[in-house]
């Protein structure tokens, strides 16, 4: 009788526990992927925004006033002999920015929508609906299958192990939960960022391409131009990314589930909802996005700097 009211009670405690943490860490990875869901079919549409293009002619005004500084330094260094700042080598540059500034937001808008043609090829080839790409991840990381599962089933066969098994298995969830939640919030945040970021730089290419003809900002250019790249390929990398792992779940699904693994592992299935194979699948998808997610940010930094120098 003791034994099956301790059963009993810890059937209840695990059952408060699970709808616990199913309700919260359930309802973050949930609006995490509605984020995601959101936020890609949205990456670039705040730059057709009237607003943006007004701000964009108000810095695009204030740097026009700067060709007649360039001008006036390129007079004096002239009269003065000083080569560095003469008509020969700041002119032709002058005049080029001069064309070319009144062009820039245009000029900025095509060059994010060529940097955004290769992420369409991940979106057709993940079925052409980027507001549902956030719904397929829950695949590959076994989201549904750990909410849904059942937990405890054997851990409360044995009267010493009650305490224990409790508190392994709100460990176990919490642990899983909590990465899975980072690998996604680590893509719906950086997506989020990349639309303010885009828009200010759009907003001051203006004053990125007079720096282009002013010897002593031209670093400004140089960085300028780093961001643009490395922003505008972001999305291409994750959407790869996301597309590798979708691809490697189900390819690979089916091998790793015929790996004879459950043996000798029951007292695992007590704690963990998931059949051992499973497990170990989820546990490669997770690796490989978050290893995806890491390389990503560092192809994207290095592509910066290799599109400015090419």
């Amino acid at each position: 009788a003791p034994l099956l009211f301790d059963n009993i009670v810890s059937r209840g405690i695990i059952t408060v526990i699970d709808l616990v943490v199913n309700s919260f860490f359930g309802s973050l990875i949930a609006v995490m992927g509605v984020l995601i869901n959101f936020i890609i079919p949205l990456q670039n549409y705040l730059l057709k925004i009237d607003a943006v293009r007004e701000v964009w002619g108000i810095f695009r005004d204030f740097s026009n006033l700067f060709f007649i500084l360039l001008l006036i330094i390129t007079a004096f260094a002239t009269i003065f002999n000083y080569s560095k700042y003469s008509y020969k080598e700041l002119l032709p540059k002058i005049i080029i920015v001069a064309l070319l500034i009144n062009f820039s937001f245009v000029i900025f808008q095509w060059t994010i929508d060529l940097l955004w043609t290769p992420a369409n090829i991940f979106i057709r080839a993940m079925g052409g609906e980027p507001q549902k790409i956030g719904d397929l991840l829950g695949g590959p990381l076994k989201v549904n299958e750990i909410a849904t599962g059942d937990f405890g089933k054997t851990v409360i066969s044995n009267e010493s192990s009650v305490g224990g098994g409790i508190l392994v298995f709100a460990l176990m969830k919490l642990l899983f939960y909590t990465v899975i939640l980072f690998a996604l919030g680590w893509i719906a945040l950086v997506l989020i960022i990349r639309i303010p970021v885009l828009v200010g730089l759009a907003m001051i290419s203006p004053i990125a391409w007079i720096s282009y003809a002013f010897p002593p900002i031209k670093d400004v250019w140089e960085k300028w131009w780093h961001q643009v790249i490395r922003w505008g390929l972001i999305p291409f990398y994750y959407l790869a990314v996301i597309y590798f792992v979708l691809l490697f779940n189900s390819r690979v699904a089916v091998y790793v589930y015929q790996l004879p693994i459950e043996e000798g592992i029951e007292e695992i299935n007590s704690f963990w909802p998931l059949a051992a194979n499973s497990t170990l699948l989820m546990f490669i998808n997770i690796g490989l996005l978050l290893a995806g997610l890491y390389w990503a940010h560092q192809f994207a930094n290095k592509s910066g700097a290799f599109g400015y120098n090419f």
